[in-house]
């Protein structure tokens, strides 16, 4: 048995977009926090449409219980999220009328003033506490901001959403970015995120967390198709940007990542194929650095009348029926709460994983024989739950077990190439 070779101490939590947004059509709104908790995510992702909350400009912005504020929806979403044992993440984009700049950007003075404001609302005073807040969704697209000077003007929402934030509790986290992976062709959605991250931080930005949506037209090591694109290949040039100006120290976090499954998308990845990608992708946003990995979502899209690329069909369950105690799980639930693989190296295989828990304690892994499983190695898993080895000269099918609980297999193959859209519905590339 050979040492994997050092790495960070980091753990990997995982997390999922908010089960319950009206685009999702869920139906089993008193069971999902608990399923969502089941599936070992600790953090679901809140979108917070500045406008929908601010129904007007307010006389005290700083003040969460100004008039104009109407928190009801916000509200009820952390209350159920933190008392399912789960953190909110709450993600704020849509400036109001009153405080538009120009295009989809604010001024600076109303957006410190909100961001103080909710930060305040969810300060744990007489509500569950929040201390994750990310700025904006997607900048680098034409849906959220215009993209004339937006790597400019989204310097300058930082630095003043920053100390918004920590100025009510020092420990709050605001995360930056959440950059969407793909221009389009012809820059037709918007600005291409890697150039698009190197000019907004070109000049000093205060953050404490970076994100990307690094949506992957393949397998999960694969790279952006087209140059500035943002891939899960693509997640090491994000770092070096990071270290190049002067944010070496902040966490990456991807708040926003799946693929389509087949079934019940006929482009999606094939189910079983569709488990292994999972539990590779968390692998390899994990080897880059990533910390926190949201999955959208928790159950399919009803399909309905539209296209099938016009839906999600990347849950981690199908969607057969109301309730999740009668419904399917994919086998990509197993790999998601119990992520492991087993790839080749030189010399042997590299084994990682993370426990369902991401606790600490004892891990056996296996080897199929026959119909059998049989103990290779016993491992020990770290505080975060991560245990990793490099086994030497071995091949097969694998597995990991804790408790009473085992891994999705994995066999010891490289990952078969093939180009699929993340979002599936169509056989053509996103650029």
């Amino acid at each position: 048995l050979l040492g994997a070779g050092t790495a960070d101490a980091r753990g990997l939590t995982t997390g999922f977009a908010d089960p319950l947004l009206k685009a999702f059509g869920e139906r089993d709104g008193d069971a999902v926090f608990r399923v969502a908790r089941g599936a070992g995510a600790r953090v679901v992702r809140v979108p917070v449409v500045w406008g929908n909350v601010a129904w007007g400009s307010p006389a005290q912005a700083t003040d969460p219980n100004d008039r104009v504020y109407h928190w009801d929806e916000v509200d009820d979403r952390v209350a159920r999220i933190s008392a399912a044992g789960l953190e909110p993440l709450l993600s704020v984009y849509g400036t109001p009328n009153f405080a538009r700049l120009r295009g989809g950007t604010p001024h600076a003075s109303d957006l410190a003033a909100f961001m103080t404001a909710i930060a305040r609302r969810y300060d744990g005073s007489s509500r569950p506490r929040v201390r994750r807040f990310q700025l904006w969704n997607e900048p680098n697209l034409k849906d959220y901001m215009d993209q004339g000077d937006a790597p400019a003007q989204y310097r300058e929402m930082l630095r003043a959403a920053y100390p918004a934030v920590h100025g009510v509790h020092e420990d709050n986290l605001l995360v930056a970015g959440g950059l969407a992976p793909f221009a389009g062709p012809d820059k037709r959605y918007g600005e291409h995120p890697l150039p698009w991250m190197r000019a907004a931080l070109s000049e000093p930005a205060p953050f404490d967390v970076w994100s990307m949506h690094p949506y992957t037209s393949g397998p999960p090591a694969g790279r952006a198709v087209v140059r500035g694109d943002a891939s899960i290949g693509d997640l090491a040039t994000v770092r070096s940007i990071l270290r190049r100006t002067g944010h070496a120290d902040a966490q990456l976090w991807a708040t926003e990542f799946s693929w389509d499954s087949s079934p019940p998308d006929p482009f999606g990845v094939p189910v079983r194929e569709h488990a292994r990608w999972v539990a590779e992708g968390l692998y390899r946003m994990w080897r880059h650095g990533v910390s926190l990995v949201v999955w959208f979502q928790l159950r399919d899209n009803p399909k309905g009348t539209f296209e099938w690329g016009q839906t999600f069909q990347s849950g981690l369950y199908f969607r057969t029926t109301d309730r999740y105690a009668d419904e399917k799980a994919k086998p990509a639930l197993r790999a998601f709460r119990f992520p492991f693989v087993a790839l080749p190296a030189r010399g042997g295989v590299d084994l990682w994983g993370r426990t369902p828990d991401s606790a600490a304690g004892r891990v056996v892994v296996e080897r199929r024989a026959g119909r059998r499983w049989r103990r290779v190695v016993t491992l020990r898993a770290d505080r975060d739950g991560i245990f990793r080895r490099r086994l030497r000269g071995r091949r097969g099918t694998f597995r990991a077990r804790t408790g009473g609980t085992a891994s999705q297999p994995f066999a010891a193959r490289r990952t078969r190439p093939r180009f699929v859209n993340p979002f599936g519905g169509e056989a053509l590339p996103p650029d």
